[in-house]
């Protein structure tokens, strides 16, 4: 059933076939609430759910997706959550199948990307690499339906910040408590364009055909 916003005559709001409350962005909510709740976890459980290569040997395959829901510290808890309430937001309201192959198309690429020689790191925690590929749909997205070149500039200004971060090995935007890998946000860069190639223009893709074409937006 689609999800889509309209507004009525008279300045409501309301979502296509469903109910307004149906059509909140509850996954996204939910994931936020999960990773605020891990964050209360005792230390020693919490190290059981980062990234770690080692444990990964030994048979912890869950630590490659927990790894992505812990963070290092409430700051970098934060800034993580708020984003994922806007990207996942906007995305889960116009479809959250998207959203959910967003958030696994992140995950794949930034997991290759630690399970790699590349990464050269023991461990990592966070979902800023996750992020930037939600932000890359986003992005995309928000192109089909308004054309703005504001979005493209948008989009060089945020691929520009992943450049500067590679370069000077250091997060512009948050100072958090582990040293930040800023690879994992080209990853997630990635993990957006690959997705991005599969969806568009497979109308047989299982995401609502209105979303990729620009058709379901604000009005």
């Amino acid at each position: 059933m689609q999800s889509f916003i309209n507004r009525q005559p008279g300045g409501c709001l309301h979502f296509r076939g469903e109910s307004s409350l149906r059509n909140l962005p509850l996954a996204t909510i939910a994931l936020s609430i999960l990773c605020a709740g891990l964050m209360f976890l005792p230390q020693p459980i919490q190290a059981k759910l980062y990234f770690t290569a080692d444990a990964l040997v030994t048979g912890d395959l869950w630590r490659l997706i927990t790894g992505h829901l812990v963070h290092a510290d409430f700051s970098h808890w934060a800034w993580n959550a708020l984003a994922l309430l806007v990207l996942g937001g906007f995305l889960e309201v116009r479809s959250r199948k998207l959203l959910a192959y967003s958030l696994l198309s992140g995950i794949v690429a930034v997991d290759l990307l630690l399970l790699s020689p590349l990464a050269g790191i023991d461990q990592y925690c966070g979902m800023s690499g996750v992020l930037n590929t939600l932000l890359g749909v986003v992005l995309f997205c928000y192109w089909r339906e308004t054309r703005s070149w504001l979005v493209v500039f948008s989009a060089l200004l945020c691929f520009g910040k992943v450049l500067i971060e590679m370069t000077l090995d250091t997060s512009l935007l948050t100072n958090i408590s582990w040293p930040p890998l800023p690879a994992a946000h080209l990853a997630g860069v990635v993990g957006a364009c690959v997705l991005l190639m599969i969806i568009d223009g497979k109308p047989d893709f299982p995401v609502p055909a209105d979303v990729m074409s620009g058709r379901a937006r604000f009005s």
